[in-house]
């Protein structure tokens, strides 16, 4: 996968395809505004469609066939058992870093949050969403007094080159070995095969994971009361698809 050169400061690579999925430019950061965005911002699911149709014209059919396999095995489980946090259920608590090494907690009591769980720097349609949810949905988010906090299994490192690639200002969380995830029961080990796919497309997650685990949570999205209580929540095992920012301001509105 094409990725953006990073400065000489040990950060990771930026995919080019989340610059802009129609085309791999070189480009040290994504822009605040895309140009269609000038007029209206284009939905997060139509940039998430442009990577995917980038990805099927790109990936060797091999590689193709495996991974949609295990994505089409993902989903079809998770319909027949649904993982996840759902309306109701009380957020664990937890103390994660963030990428300059400060503790934040997570679903801690007396202020609501918007808790979303991604892949890493390597993943287009991580990069895309956190995107979006920084031009989108942040600023709405601190008019209602509403926090926001992204989670990954990535190395502290890795999470600083979406930080700075993006102008994030929202903490970005490291969850070494997927452990968080894995108590929300989102997390998943790669198969073999599908290992050796991203193997072969330079993503090398023993080195980019920060316990070195082979391990990915699936894509979510949740939105908590001041109490930790679930009030709203998307998950995707489908990684291509994510919860678009206007059904995330509704249901923090909901909130009151």
């Amino acid at each position: 996968m094409p990725t953006v050169p990073a400065a000489d400061t040990g950060a990771v690579p930026i995919p080019a395809l989340a610059v802009d999925p129609d085309v791999d430019p070189v480009a040290p950061r994504v822009p605040d505004v895309l140009p269609d965005d000038a007029v209206a911002p284009r939905l997060l699911a139509d940039r998430l469609e442009r990577a995917r149709a980038h990805l099927l014209r790109t990936l060797p059919v091999a590689d193709l066939a495996i991974l949609t396999d295990d994505l089409d095995r993902g989903v079809a489980a998770q319909v027949a058992r649904p993982t996840g946090p759902v309306v109701g259920d009380t957020l664990p608590i937890a103390t994660l870093s963030d990428h300059r090494d400060r503790p934040v907690r997570v679903a801690a009591p007396g202020r609501a949050a918007v808790v979303v769980l991604v892949r890493g720097v390597w993943c287009p349609f991580d990069n895309l969403t956190l995107a979006a949810y920084q031009r989108q949905v942040l600023p709405e988010l601190r008019e209602h007094d509403v926090d926001l906090v992204a989670i990954s299994p990535q190395t502290p490192d890795a999470a600083e080159s979406m930080v700075v690639a993006h102008d994030l200002r929202f903490p970005l969380l490291t969850d070494p070995g997927g452990a968080y995830a894995r108590r929300l029961g989102l997390a998943h080990d790669l198969a073999p095969a599908v290992s050796a796919v991203h193997g072969r497309l330079g993503t090398d997650l023993t080195r980019l994971h920060a316990g070195g685990e082979w391990v990915l949570p699936h894509p979510a999205t949740i939105v908590v009361n001041a109490a930790g209580v679930v009030r709203w929540a998307e998950t995707h095992v489908d990684y291509t698809r994510r919860a678009e920012p206007a059904r995330l301001l509704a249901a923090v509105r909901a909130l009151g």
